[in-house]
């Protein structure tokens, strides 16, 4: 209903089918703007320490709904596949999973667990980040929000095939309006895409990142000036509304008609290229 931040163009396209009103701030993948938790000295220590080091991420589970695959055979698959090309593996794990036995077993064969925590949380982004700087590669069995980040930071992605799985997404759709939003074409070709473009080779190529690109943004990083530009935008469609959702949409094209009267150009140029084709 208000203005939103996202990483790439598709969300704003996405947005823009329902609600083309609101203001859509593409910035790119947000692990660009997290600070990691250790020194690049500190880094270098573990990585010296670990060896060449491959991050495992399993298909997870979020707060309202359990993965259901085989988890084990998933492990002991990524270990048969990649165990003698590397010295140590990590297995990253939302925290919704940490209890889950599939952890006392990774660490009994010699994985060490790691999590970023709550995906809420403010260090989310920092403790992911850090795992990735400590990381020379990724693998994984199913599409998250890891793969752009790790495409990004340039680390190669390989895919392990999941055997018994559906997806979270697919669980939680328990209204056809929900059917209607998030089991598009979209979905399925970004699905079939996914499969094709990774297998179990270890790679980060071009046609990997160009398919990334219009959901993570790797093209749309700002600086520090355009993120607290976007702030001040926001502010001033609230402050024109008062607060009054049903005014919220006509208070969009008050705040840029106020740009251009009174020569701000950068921000008239920021809302215009947030919100597209509504102000016309």
């Amino acid at each position: 209903k208000t203005a939103v931040i996202m990483s790439g163009e598709y969300f704003k396209r996405k947005i823009h089918e329902r609600v083309p009103y609101v203001p859509v701030f593409s910035i790119g993948p947000y692990i660009h703007y997290a600070k990691g938790i250790y020194s690049e000295e500190k880094i270098q220590e573990i990585k010296e320490k670990n060896g060449k080091t491959l991050l495992i991420f399993s298909p997870h589970s979020i707060e309202s709904t359990k993965r259901k695959y085989d988890k084990k055979l998933f492990i002991d698959n990524v270990v048969k596949e990649y165990g003698s090309q590397f010295s140590s593996m990590w297995l990253c794990t939302y925290w919704t999973d940490l209890n889950d036995p599939v952890c006392q077993y990774a660490e009994s064969i010699g994985i060490h667990v790691v999590t970023a925590g709550f995906r809420f949380d403010s260090k989310f982004s920092q403790r992911l980040k850090t795992v990735f700087e400590i990381a020379d590669a990724i693998v994984c069995g199913d599409i998250g929000t890891f793969i752009p980040y790790a495409l990004f930071l340039g680390k190669p992605v390989g895919r392990l095939d999941i055997s018994n799985s559906y997806t979270n997404l697919e669980d939680q759709i328990h209204f056809d309006w929900e059917k209607e939003i998030q089991m598009t074409e979209d979905y399925q070709r970004f699905q079939r895409d996914f499969h094709l473009l990774f297998d179990k080779e270890l790679r980060n190529n071009k046609s990997q990142r160009d398919w990334m690109n219009e959901v993570g943004g790797f093209s749309q990083i700002r600086d520090k000036d355009y993120l607290h530009t976007i702030y001040e935008i926001s502010k001033d469609i609230w402050m024109t509304c008062d607060g009054d959702l049903e005014k919220y949409p006509e208070a969009v094209r008050e705040v840029y008609s106020l740009y251009d009267k009174n020569f701000e150009f950068d921000k008239m140029s920021i809302l215009k290229e947030a919100v597209g084709a509504y102000l016309y």
